[in-house]
């Protein structure tokens, strides 16, 4: 009888260390899905999953205070770090303070029926690289103050450009790239106040280089370069 307890006994052990490691592979087959946040504003539509922020439809974004955009919250940015931006076809303006404050964003996708680039859009924002659409007219007072900016594309001329777009951070002199898609195009006198101007480098296309050298604001670039 107690042979028989013993291996009674043994054969539960064994049983509920096979049913143990079942169960830890079992769940390490499990992949959560990926959690959706998702809203709309009038005619713009949004939605954040996977650090992604999505936003579509047709019109104006609507403007913020610094901080209000529904995406901008201490819960999504611990939960879910916003890193990249897709701004969909049909979308027409990027509002005030929308992206401000992001610390995460690092990518922006902005398509070519965006029209205008909003008040302090991405001031004090992580984002470290923006490539401009040529389709861009305005750029409103602020718009990438204080970012972490690294490489500016232009793929065109911008007609209206607001005063202190790009502004240093911590008094820290801008050192980055600027590549142009263009010509020079006018720009305020203080346009390029905050840039370090012996270390940045412009490059612009073949047989501008002269223009350029030439243009109020852009011939202060010590390192102008065709490509």
């Amino acid at each position: 009888m107690e042979i028989d307890s013993i291996n009674r006994c043994n054969y539960m052990r064994e049983f509920l260390v096979i049913a143990s490691v079942s169960l830890v592979l079992m769940t390490s087959c499990i992949t959560a899905a990926p959690e959706i946040f998702e809203g709309e504003l009038g005619e713009i539509k949004w939605k954040l999953t996977e650090g992604v922020l999505t936003i579509r439809g047709t019109g104006e974004m609507p403007d913020f205070n610094f901080g209000t955009p529904p995406w901008k919250s201490r819960f999504y940015e611990e939960k879910i770090k916003l890193e990249k931006i897709v701004i969909a076809d049909g979308v027409t303006s990027i509002g005030k303070y929308a992206f401000a404050g992001l610390q995460n964003l690092k990518m922006i996708k902005i398509a070519e029926s965006v029209k205008k680039i909003g008040y302090a859009s991405f001031e004090y924002s992580g984002l470290d690289a923006i490539k401009i659409p040529a389709t861009i007219d305005a750029i409103d007072d602020w718009a990438f103050t204080k970012a972490s900016i690294q490489v500016i594309v232009f793929e065109g001329p911008v007609a209206s450009m607001g005063k202190n777009i790009f502004t240093a951070y911590a008094y820290v002199p801008i050192c980055c790239i600027i590549e142009m898609k263009c010509p020079p195009f006018s720009v305020r006198k203080e346009f390029f106040v905050d840039f370090d101007k012996e270390k940045s480098y412009l490059y612009v296309p073949q047989g501008t280089k002269a223009l350029y050298e030439t243009a109020e604001g852009w011939r202060e670039f010590k390192n102008i370069i065709e490509k």
